[in-house]
């Protein structure tokens, strides 16, 4: 699943407002991503953006891009994000999938199967969480270093 977000900074274009956005976008990665990581000049990569205990059924990594805008008047921060269950979703799932089967054919068949679906439910409602977190974060990042230029 692809996550794509932008932001325009309204700003002098020179080399010394660029370095200072690389700067604050790099102060901001780090406050909500351990591996994060400046790939050149314009480009950082930062993965397991607001990582919690619940983070273990995703995978993310995220590239921020700078780059001068169309009209000159600025900068455009963008940031694609690959987001994507980890093995660890896959392993839980097949589990509840297995003990939904189980459960189907034991004494206890109606209590068993509804624990079990709950259990799938669980999960994925984790997934979807952690994807509302991950482009939440991500668009306060792009806010808060806006915010610094205007």
């Amino acid at each position: 699943m692809k996550i794509t977000s932008s932001k325009n900074i309204k700003t002098t274009v020179n080399t010394e407002t660029l370095a200072l956005i690389n700067t604050v976008l790099d102060d901001e990665l780090k406050k909500v991503s351990k591996p994060s990581r400046k790939l050149s000049d314009n480009n950082f990569e930062a993965s397991y953006i607001c990582a919690t205990f619940s983070s273990i059924v995703r995978k993310d990594k995220s590239l921020f891009k700078i780059e001068e805008n169309y009209n000159s008047n600025g900068y455009l921060v963008t940031c694609e994000t690959d987001y994507k269950p980890s093995i660890f979703f896959w392993i839980f799932f097949a589990i509840e999938l297995l003990l939904i089967v189980i459960g189907l054919f034991t004494d206890n068949m109606q209590s068993s199967t509804t624990d079990f679906t709950t259990g799938i439910g669980l999960i994925v409602g984790l997934y979807f969480y952690n994807k509302y977190l991950v482009e939440n974060t991500i668009r306060n990042i792009l806010d808060n270093v806006a915010n610094k230029f205007e």
